[in-house]
């Protein structure tokens, strides 16, 4: 991604790898504990064999059922070590909230997801993509009928100075939270009837200028006045989902206009709209300590009042909240209590979380900058497999469960490997052994300061029409701004169509259902461009032009569609 402060671009045309498209597939053979993750160009591999039907157990995936699972070495107070799927070994220590080891890990054994329809009874779009298997930013349904789009309203947005640049709008992944309020937290936070009357959905939108921005999703105008932080915020939020007047934000940047800030998860109150708490970056814990960007988007379980949440710094942080709402007497209050996980393997150096989690029950999926993609049993924090996917990886991923298994798909970039093995890797993992299921690589241009690759989260669906494609935008893989949209088939990874984007798109794509049953999708571009298009085939049905780059991934709410722009203003769009 692009670093505040970066080197300037400088870069040189990749070597691109034969298809006619510039693309290539490799598929590999799972069920090799060592396979190499190397690029390789050349014709395709034997498909894997079908996997043995999946029957999942009810609750918690337990780490000693799972096919070749041993249990990791303690190699002193809270530190372990395992070795990892493709070679080398992972190493990982247990820290209290002080950042002393812990001996032992108090166990949490409610800690376990349901499915994404499960995780909020709270109707709307209240974390990236949705929920803990990071599915859809699509709440309800769109019930499109003509393909197109039209603007409903747009919202000012302002800009911080931060680092010598200036940032404006809102920036990768940004995507706007839309809730409709539970109507006793509608009533505890203040907001009016007419609110409550035009549909009672709000728009809480934390962008660059260091404002959390409450908008009405009906109008644009304010719900109530934009919560002032002061620092950059570039990632995506998460709202409570029990309905509790909670926001949690992740700070992205640590100044404006040269006034230095701690890094902070901040707790945001909603109801005295002000931070209340906060998980701090700067941790002396972390092996990363330059660095405590927060731009994963929490996850919050009910049943045991949790938020988890990987940092920039290196560090997974497990936090009780000791949470509490009182809706008639206007009041929320928050008392966290952290438990760290500390990690290494034997080829990282930065180690930062920047993607969002994905979770599968009591699993948890994280990728970082080094190319480490890990798996671990939130109830003990132990890290249950761990895997080499070659590069940094700041895509969130996305998790399916199938009568054949479970399933990960993961795309990297381009940015270790600088002018060497110029391919992003898109593969299908299976999520509970770690091995490789099949790995499509596609050329990409190495550029300094902005990665090539796989930006935006991998987009799978269940509709009858979709269910066996993934959705991929690749950044980079053509000269300038140039950059592929994908569809692989979920089954073998290989191309259903691919088409070329000149400029390329940052975003995570979404889906919306039509009228007759048919899906739509859409992705927005370097150009500001918002894209509906058919998933089927990849061509455009309408556009709708912002005035700047589109970084920001959109969100939608029934036939309402929202997403910020660089050019300082929130849109919404109805889809027809």
């Amino acid at each position: 991604m692009t670093r505040p402060g970066g080197p300037s671009r400088r870069g040189r045309r990749r070597h691109v790898l034969a298809l006619g498209t510039g693309l290539s597939l490799v598929l590999t053979l799972s069920g090799c504990s060592a396979e190499s993750d190397a690029p390789q160009p050349g014709a395709a591999l034997s498909r894997p064999a079908p996997s043995t039907t999946w029957t999942p157990p009810k609750g918690a995936i337990e780490p000693s059922s799972l096919p070749g699972y041993t249990p990791p070495t303690k190699t002193g107070v809270g530190s372990y070590e395992r070795r990892q799927v493709t070679g080398g070994t992972i190493h990982w220590s247990h820290l209290d909230g002080v950042g002393q080891p812990i001996a032992q890990v108090p166990r949490v054994d409610g800690l376990v997801f349901g499915d994404q329809a499960a995780y909020s009874s709270v109707h709307g779009v209240l974390t990236l993509r949705g929920g803990p298997q990071r599915r859809s930013a699509a709440a309800g349904d769109a019930k499109v009928s003509q393909g197109r789009l039209s603007l409903a309203w747009t919202a000012p947005l302002g800009s911080l100075r931060s680092f010598g640049a200036t940032w404006p709008g809102a920036g990768w992944t940004g995507q706007p939270l839309l809730v409709k309020w539970p109507e006793a937290t509608r009533v505890a936070m203040g907001l009016s009837q007419d609110f409550a009357d035009r549909g009672g959905v709000e728009v809480i939108y934390p962008a660059f200028d260091g404002q959390i921005h409450r908008l009405d999703l009906a109008t644009g105008k304010p719900t109530k006045p934009a919560v002032d932080i002061g620092f950059g915020f570039k990632g995506t939020g998460s709202i409570d989902p029990r309905g509790y007047p909670l926001l949690y934000a992740g700070q992205g940047l640590p100044d404006n206009s040269g006034r230095r800030g701690p890094w902070q998860l901040r707790v945001v109150d909603l109801i005295r709209n002000t931070q209340s708490a906060a998980v701090y970056g700067n941790d002396p814990a972390a092996y990363r300590r330059a660095w405590g960007a927060f731009d994963s988007s929490a996850l919050v379980h009910v049943g045991t009042d949790t938020l988890l949440e990987p940092g920039e710094n290196g560090v997974y942080y497990r936090v009780a909240l000791h949470s509490s709402f009182d809706a008639p007497a206007r009041t929320v209050r928050v008392a966290p209590e952290v438990t760290r996980l500390v990690y290494r393997s034997d080829r990282s150096s930065r180690f930062g979380m920047e993607a969002s989690q994905v979770a599968y029950r009591n699993l948890i999926y994280t990728t970082d900058n080094d190319g480490n993609l890990n798996c671990l049993d939130v109830r003990t924090l132990e890290i249950v497999w761990s895997r080499d996917i070659g590069d940094d990886s700041d895509a969130t991923m996305a998790i399916e469960e199938t009568p054949e298994g479970v399933f990960l798909y993961s795309g990297n970039e381009v940015d270790h490997r600088t002018f060497h093995d110029q391919v992003a890797n898109i593969r299908k993992i299976n999520a509970l052994t770690g091995e490789l299921v099949w790995q499509y690589n596609v050329g990409t241009e190495y550029i300094e300061s902005t990665n090539g690759g796989v930006l935006g989260s991998l987009l799978i669906g269940d509709a009858a029409d979709v269910k066996d494609l993934v959705l991929v935008s690749s950044a980079r893989t053509r000269p300038g701004l140039g950059g592929t949209l994908m569809a692989l088939d979920r089954a073998t990874g290989a191309p259903r169509w691919t088409r070329a984007l000149d400029p390329y798109s940052w975003t995570s794509m979404l889906y919306l259902t039509g009228a007759s049953g048919k899906t739509y999708a859409v992705f927005a571009d370097q150009a500001g461009v918002i894209h509906l298009f058919d998933p089927t085939t990849g061509a455009d049905v309408d556009t709708f032009a912002t005035g700047a780059n589109v970084e920001a991934s959109p969100a939608a709410y029934g036939n309402v569609l929202v997403v910020a722009s660089r050019d300082q203003k929130v849109y919404a769009l109805t889809v027809s």
